[in-house]
């Protein structure tokens, strides 16, 4: 199938959503690879929750119009994600983690995705890294519909959280994540999301540590 160019993957306005926490550690390699993509169209909504490192100072030293920084004082990771998804403004809504890595091209891959092939809520398949950036294990999923929402049903992590591309509709209809379901808000939400009919892919390339 022929995916479409980067010039109209460009025209298409996304959103980047980053829960931060104390996370002074990593943060800085975590931004640099959103802001490194490929993909340029999008704002980057980082949402600080109560820290008490440098990691609000890391995020001010960033000059780059695309983030949005927002003070969450409610403290709690799902508040944190909640307040995200409605202060998006894209069509589509990246979710990355303040100690992760996205692949250069990971934007472009799960748009593309999205936009040809029929599929609600992309992900990919990750690579677990130590705290030094060195693998420590591949982590393959599986990539069609059926067998995501299959495998689902015994393990949550068939669909990565922090590594899926969501078009923003799915979090409109099913109305965010569940503050009563912590920790497993993410889990919870993506059943749901499988069983009024939204499709699934993994884009079967580590796009993300």
């Amino acid at each position: 199938m022929l995916f479409r160019s980067m010039l109209n993957i460009n025209k298409i306005f996304s959103s980047v959503v980053m829960p931060v926490h104390n996370g002074e550690k990593f943060l800085r390699e975590a931004i640099d690879s959103v802001i490194n993509q490929t993909y340029t169209n999008f704002e980057f909504l980082i949402i600080e929750s109560c820290s008490k490192d440098s990691t609000l100072a890391i995020v001010k030293s960033y000059n780059d119009s695309r983030i949005r920084l927002i003070i969450e004082e409610d403290y709690g990771q799902v508040q944190a994600y909640n307040r995200g998804f409605r202060e998006a403004r894209g069509d589509y809504i990246f979710i990355h983690d303040q100690d992760d890595i996205s692949h250069s091209e990971r934007f472009t891959k799960q748009l593309e995705c999205l936009l040809n092939m029929n599929v609600d809520i992309c992900g990919s398949f990750i690579n677990n890294i130590d705290e030094n950036g060195s693998l420590i294990y591949f982590s393959p999923k599986e990539i069609n519909d059926l067998e995501i929402k299959k495998e689902m049903i015994y393990d949550p992590s068939s669909i990565h959280n922090s590594a899926v591309c969501i078009n923003k509709n799915v979090l409109l209809k099913l109305g965010y994540w569940r503050t009563t379901y912590y920790p497993i808000a993410d889990s919870e939400f993506y059943i749901r999301a499988s069983l009024v009919g939204f499709n699934f892919g993994n884009i079967p390339e580590y796009l993300y540590s």
